[in-house]
């Protein structure tokens, strides 16, 4: 069914929308209000329209509902709301968190290094530049597949590839940086899984990045179990980004964050994620023979993994990102 599945995408191109999933899985709000006799109630409000509401929206939403479902007449709500729905992973109904693909350590030490904690976003569809804290998270996971996430493949998986894992050798080479000893199944899961949680997001930031039913079901079904990614359908290959014109340092590349993006070249489905200064491409297709000899792909039966430099404006959705953002900051008005 999955081979067949990423036939049918490349070869029926009309019914490629139809095939990708994008979903919110809050179903439900937790509202509690005090009613006319001023006591403290809770109640189970569903998200019948199945988008993201703003606290605003949920409010008008709960108290629409409560009058025609209750008898309390003049409701008043209270601030905080418990998000409820179908946990993506686990399928079960349960509190929802607010699940980051790319995870929250990544955009906190990006924050960090801001003054004021709200880096420069590039708003393509708005063509202006804006100060931005959000960290491109949704409801989406139940807390105990969030703490799976981050104990299985999270935490392990940013603590080699920063070189603080101490049963990892990295050892930095003018060509690139090899990695010793690294579970190298473990640190595919984890690329794998925020390529995942990206896919079914509805946060605008992973618009380009898409899925389809079948798919989701095989990448759920590895992300649960213990075994290797199958090499017949997905590779993975991780690049070391420098800048070969030396104006931005090894810190001033992995202090800036770029949309995950899709590409179809060749029959072969890739998404392609940054990550601090990493680039990681996740390619849906078997590899020839000549390509798999190339440097930079996960399980290929190595215990030295060896990922080689890679110019960061070689990439062209990464160049065209910075040329946007100097054009609009060039032209931007100027305050008065």
């Amino acid at each position: 069914m999955l081979s067949y599945s990423i036939e049918l995408l490349f070869n029926v191109k009309n019914l490629r929308i139809f095939m990708f999933i994008e979903k919110y899985f809050v179903t439900h709000y937790l509202v509690t209000y005090l009613n006319d006799n001023k006591e403290k109630v809770e109640i189970m409000v569903p998200n019948l329209e199945g988008k993201v509401l703003f606290w605003h929206d949920i409010k008008a939403l709960a108290i629409n509902y409560i009058k025609e479902n209750t008898n309390c007449l003049v409701p008043i709500i209270q601030r905080k709301f418990e998000y409820y729905g179908i946990c993506a992973f686990c399928d079960e109904f349960n509190i929802l968190k607010k699940s980051h693909a790319i995870p929250f350590s990544i955009f906190k030490g990006l924050l960090k290094k801001i003054d004021g904690g709200q880096p420069i976003v590039i708003k393509t569809s708005e063509s202006k530049l804006m100060r931005d804290s959000d960290t491109w998270a949704i409801q989406q996971l139940c807390g105990e597949c969030e703490k799976y996430f981050n104990d299985n493949y999270e935490k392990y998986s940013i603590d080699t590839l920063r070189g603080k894992n101490p049963d990892v050798k990295v050892t930095k080479f003018s060509s690139g940086i090899s990695f010793k000893d690294m579970d190298q199944n473990r640190v595919a899961k984890y690329f794998l899984s925020v390529y995942w949680r990206a896919a079914l997001s509805i946060h605008p930031s992973y618009s380009s990045v898409m899925i389809f039913p079948e798919f989701n079901t095989y990448i759920k079904a590895i992300l649960r179990s213990d075994n290797d990614i199958h090499n017949k359908v997905i590779n993975i290959r991780m690049f070391n980004l420098f800048d070969e014109d030396k104006e931005l340092s090894d810190e001033a590349i992995s202090s800036f964050m770029v949309s995950p993006f899709t590409r179809i070249e060749n029959k072969c489905l890739t998404f392609c994620l940054k990550l601090e200064s990493y680039y990681v491409e996740i390619k849906i297709s078997k590899l020839s023979y000549k390509e798999k000899l190339k440097k930079g792909y996960l399980l290929n039966n190595r215990q030295i993994l060896f990922i080689e430099n890679r110019g960061i404006f070689s990439i062209k959705e990464i160049l065209h990102n910075f040329v946007h953002g100097k054009f609009l900051h060039e032209n931007a008005p100027s305050k008065a």
